[in-house]
């Protein structure tokens, strides 16, 4: 997006920016339905996900999966046989780096940053190509979440970066958190994150205002449909909402899609093929007041910023 090369096909990534625990695996399989689309997931956690012999959606082990297992293939044979640890290794190293950096949205910063990681930006470019190539299609939704990947899809030369930056009440993504662990600590450090990435998401509006688009995961929940018809026209995909039954209602179809953990296990456990979108109000549960107030100590005023209100837990347009 910010340095490009021509004379090649480009890859389409609509990456799905954020916090966990805020619907991104629910959008992304959303997106995905159309012929010029195909979800990868989170492909941060490829290399541990084929050293750990994970289970892709497909019901295949990642290794042989129709499509990672090729993806796979033709990375070692374009990068060594070291590839995939390499990407690893340079995303927390590229990562640190950016860390560094107290404003995303400064050009000169990020052109140094770049010249220091050209090696894992290249690799980072081409892992993305050989996914575009072996999916056949467009443009590739990753719901990876983390900043620093974004910030490398933005400096790598080959890539068109869309950045959805989807937001959740952070209320609710800390009792969503606390159902997976309940310890304090570990709770308190994911709400500190959503913190971070809301303000590193801030940059990116900065930095690449017209491939920029924040949205709420309770307003998509209200009105799935015309969102999903609102990403397809900013992302210049195709606008095609047909496979909604309802206007929060929609049949899935699995076959450009080939998830594995630790994507949202209830998604990968059932596996649907029609679901329901609905907004998720569970979380005002009394039983959920601790780590409802967890998040009003940690996340506010930050979340004020995108429309949230301490008042009874309300929400402001």
């Amino acid at each position: 997006m910010l340095q490009g090369k021509t004379g090649m096909t480009r890859t389409k990534v609509v990456y799905l920016g954020g916090a966990g625990r805020s619907g991104t695996t629910f959008v992304s399989l959303l997106l995905s339905q159309n012929h010029d689309c195909f979800d990868i997931g989170q492909i941060r956690d490829l290399p541990d996900g084929i050293a750990k012999k994970h289970v892709c959606s497909c019901g295949k082990p990642l290794v042989t999966c129709d499509f990672w297992g090729e993806v796979a293939a033709r990375l070692v044979a374009g990068y060594g046989i070291h590839a995939l640890s390499r990407f690893k290794e340079g995303l927390e190293a590229f990562s640190k780096g950016a860390e560094l950096i107290g404003d995303w949205s400064v050009r000169p910063d990020l052109a140094a940053l770049a010249a220091d990681h050209a090696a894992f930006l290249d690799l980072t470019a081409g892992l993305y190509r050989i996914c575009r190539e072996v999916a056949g299609t467009r443009a590739l939704i990753d719901s990876s979440k983390t900043p620093g990947l974004g910030l490398a899809l933005a400096l790598a030369g080959e890539v068109d970066l869309y950045m959805l930056n989807l937001v959740r009440d952070p209320r609710a993504v800390c009792a969503s958190w606390s159902k997976l662990n309940k310890n304090p600590a570990k709770l308190e450090g994911h709400q500190r994150a959503w913190n971070r990435r809301l303000a590193r998401m801030g940059q990116f509006e900065a930095l690449m205002p017209d491939a920029f688009r924040r949205i709420r995961y309770e307003d998509f929940a209200t009105s799935p449909l015309p969102m999903v018809q609102a990403i397809q026209s900013w992302a210049g995909l195709e606008e095609n909402t047909g496979f909604f039954t309802a206007p929060n209602a929609a049949n899935v179809s699995w076959d450009r899609t080939h998830l594995f953990p630790p994507v949202n296990e209830e998604v990968l456990k059932h596996k649907a093929d029609h679901i329901t979108i609905r907004p998720s109000e569970s979380w005002k549960a009394p039983a959920n007041r601790p780590y409802v107030e967890l998040a009003e100590r940690v996340n506010f005023p930050q979340a004020e910023t995108v429309g949230y209100s301490l008042l009874a837990g309300a929400e402001t347009p």
